[in-house]
């Protein structure tokens, strides 16, 4: 025996977390700011709730390499974010 069959009920569902999916990857492109440094803290706080995600729902401890390269990434965000610029023209 496979497995059961999706019922329509599957099919819905599957389809909304669908929408929602590609909601993720569309919402950065508008906003007012600079597109790349959205889209840059936009995957910074991906990473880190990652992290998170495992930690509190799955029950699995981050090691010491998890929780660094999470801080790696925290400041990557910072710098793109909010390092001073000369204006452009």
């Amino acid at each position: 025996m496979g497995l059961a069959s999706p019922t329509s009920t599957h099919r819905l569902r599957d389809t909304r977390c669908s929408d929602l999916g590609s909601l993720y990857g569309v919402i950065p492109a508008f906003q007012s700011a600079n597109f790349g440094r959205v889209y840059a803290a936009y995957g910074g706080v991906f990473v880190v709730m990652s992290i998170a995600w495992g930690w509190l729902i799955d029950k699995r401890s981050p090691d010491f390499y998890d929780l660094f390269g999470g801080a790696i990434v925290v400041l990557e965000v910072a710098v793109i974010m909010y390092w001073p610029r000369a204006k452009a023209i």
